[in-house]
């Protein structure tokens, strides 16, 4: 990542720090609410309410939102998957000699290929059908890991990446244009904000999982070098596949493929 980013961290910080200077002095917002009281006791059941409300609004959601969060929940476990275990599958199974900068370079391949097609799938959704792009961003992100397996070269290994970043950028704008679509528009802060627990929750238990798997196989079959890394992105491939599937819930019969809508 440092040859992305310019390879100098006070270069980062500077840009960072002027990102966070234009927000602050050109964005201007009028408060939703009334200014809150700042008593400390004041907070305590605003708090001690949040989680009923949540479990009430998961509880009554639409049937095919809810599908959808299923789908997005397993698609960001193997999206988190690359992201955590990418340095250790380099180092184990590829033995690259400088395995971070390789890594830095392969996340940095699908960051561009994620922001390319993120905008690009806006127009492809609206054309062909924001479930059909789901599908699709399924199907590639699959095939990537698939050949992340069977990469053994640094080119291979970026060429990979674009493809995996592909099929992320497809997926995270069909994803969102489908919740935005879902969401009852008296409620849509509420559902969109459950719909960032699912991606927050991805990342934890993918973690959890992903690590007790990765270290047993690895440290008890020596045999075969970083096979618990191995097999946990095949997991992760076929988690891809698992979230077409949870899409089913997510069609609609009276709205048409192409429509703009689906």
């Amino acid at each position: 990542m440092e040859r992305f980013f310019g390879g100098n961290p006070g270069l980062v910080m500077i840009r960072l720090a002027l990102a966070a200077a234009s927000t602050l002095l050109g964005v201007r917002e009028r408060p939703a609410l009334p200014r809150r009281s700042q008593d400390p006791a004041s907070v305590g059941p605003d708090i001690q309410s949040l989680l009923p409300s949540i479990a009430s609004t998961i509880r009554h959601m639409p049937a095919r939102f809810a599908w959808l969060l299923v789908a997005r929940f397993v698609f960001l476990l193997g999206i988190y998957g690359v992201q955590t275990f990418a340095q250790y599958y380099i180092r184990d199974v590829l033995r690259a000699p400088d395995p971070p900068q390789l890594t830095g370079d392969l996340l940095a391949a699908i960051t561009l290929a994620l922001i390319a097609f993120a905008l690009l799938g806006g127009w492809l959704g609206d054309r062909f059908g924001h479930v059909r792009m789901h599908y699709v961003a399924g199907g590639v992100s699959a095939v990537g890991y698939a050949l992340l397996l069977g990469a053994r070269t640094p080119g291979t290994l970026l060429g990979v990446g674009i493809v995996v970043g592909v099929g992320i950028g497809l997926f995270l704008t069909a994803n969102w244009a489908l919740g935005t679509r879902l969401v009852p528009a008296a409620e849509a802060g509420r559902y969109l904000g459950i719909s960032n627990l699912a991606g927050a929750g991805a990342g934890a238990v993918g973690a959890y999982i992903g690590g007790p798997i990765a270290d047993y196989f690895t440290v008890n079959v020596s045999q075969i070098p970083g096979l618990g890394y191995v097999l946990l992105f095949a997991i992760y491939g076929m988690l891809f596949l698992l979230s077409i599937f949870a899409l089913a819930g997510v069609k609609s019969p009276s709205i048409h493929p192409g429509s703009g809508v689906y």
